[in-house]
């Protein structure tokens, strides 16, 4: 969740977004739920003195698209007899499956972010991770970029398939090291630790089931 003005008005103006990898016929209702939490979030802040504007967005990025949407504004109705005693909710829908990737642009964080989470479940990461890290040299003057990599890393390494994991170790590494980045001997440990971590938790899971069976 963004918060932010209207510039020259008193509205305060809240982004709301739900990102989903699988079909998921309650994400009306999660957005309703997390809806009311902003409302009760800006009523402890700036208790009685306007009521904010909240934009919500779900962004989708499995293998299926999300809700059968026709144009990029959907609407929350789960009864349509029913439809006159319900919040009219209405939310931006970005299918990222549906996106070619130059159709991917503005800011290079929300670039590096939304095709991560375009091929974060494909055998393709392997080969358009290099296309995401160079994006990271038009942050080369932003204070937070090390931290965003980091999120970054983390991000790959707990959730990429378990199957890609040290390919793409080895991929990022030489990437990095090719850019010259002087954090890519850190960013390799942490990233091999992150997988080292993910493993064992999994085979240690995987022998509980054993046992249990």
């Amino acid at each position: 969740m963004y918060a932010a003005s209207a510039p020259g008005k008193p509205e305060h103006v809240y982004l709301l977004f739900e990102h989903k990898s699988y079909p998921d016929p309650m994400a009306g209702v999660q957005l309703q739920k997390n809806i009311a939490m902003v409302f009760q979030y800006h009523e402890r802040q700036h208790a009685g003195k306007s009521i904010p504007v909240i934009f919500t967005m779900v962004i989708c990025h499995g293998k299926k698209s999300l809700i059968p949407c026709k144009g990029p504004v959907c609407r929350f109705v789960p009864y349509q007899k029913y439809q006159p005693f319900f919040p009219d909710l209405r939310f931006i829908f970005i299918d990222l499956q549906a996106m070619d990737d130059d159709q991917i642009k503005g800011n290079p964080y929300l670039r590096i972010l939304f095709l991560t989470l375009k091929y974060i479940h494909s055998p393709d990461l392997l080969e358009k991770i290099r296309d995401i890290l160079v994006i990271f040299r038009e942050l080369d003057k932003d204070v937070g970029a090390y931290e965003y990599l980091l999120s970054l890393i983390t991000y790959l390494a707990g959730t990429a398939p378990k199957k890609l994991l040290k390919k793409l170790l080895g991929r990022i590494n030489r990437i990095l090291k090719k850019e010259k980045n002087p954090m890519s001997n850190i960013i390799e440990d942490v990233f091999g630790d992150l997988i080292k971590e993910r493993l064992e938790k999994a085979t240690t899971e995987g022998m509980r089931k054993g046992m249990r069976k």
